[in-house]
């Protein structure tokens, strides 16, 4: 009669975050690349709290003026801006950042050279002018670094 041969209990690892026995697609909540947890929000939900922006734009400027300053306090890194550089500046408007454009950020180096930490503590002086927002097609005010004072 031949010998059944017992099966060795097989040890399975788990990758990292994963509980064992879990579906692969199961992560515990907390856990590094966990899905963010939903949480529902409570009482009136105003457009305005969410639309509204820090960033200075060429309508915040009133259309009486045409050109404006803004000191700079700093350079910042914003999450989930589109512009590449921001600064934050003395509020202006009830505003507390300038979100440069490449064109701004060309146009400050061709003026203060490629180190642009200089500008932080000067003022940037801003010209209001019309541009094509692509996102509407309409006309509206941009603001374009003309000097640094």
């Amino acid at each position: 009669m031949a010998k059944k041969k017992k099966a060795a209990a097989q040890v399975v690892s788990a990758a990292p975050g994963f509980l064992p026995g879990a579906p692969q697609s199961f992560m515990p909540p907390g856990s590094p690349g966990a899905a963010p947890q939903a949480v529902p929000m409570q009482g009136p939900i105003n457009a305005s709290d969410y639309a509204a922006s820090n960033f200075l734009r060429g309508q915040d400027v009133p259309t009486s003026q045409n050109e404006i300053k803004v000191k700079v306090l700093s350079f910042v890194k914003i999450p989930g801006s589109r512009s590449p550089l921001v600064c934050q500046i003395e509020k202006a408007y009830d505003r507390e950042f300038l979100p440069l454009n490449k064109t701004n950020i060309k146009q400050l180096a061709g003026i203060v050279g490629n180190n642009l930490q200089i500008v932080v503590g000067k003022s940037l002086v801003l010209v209001i002018y019309p541009v094509n927002n692509p996102s509407t097609g309409q006309m509206t005010r941009g603001l374009y670094v003309s000097r640094v004072e």
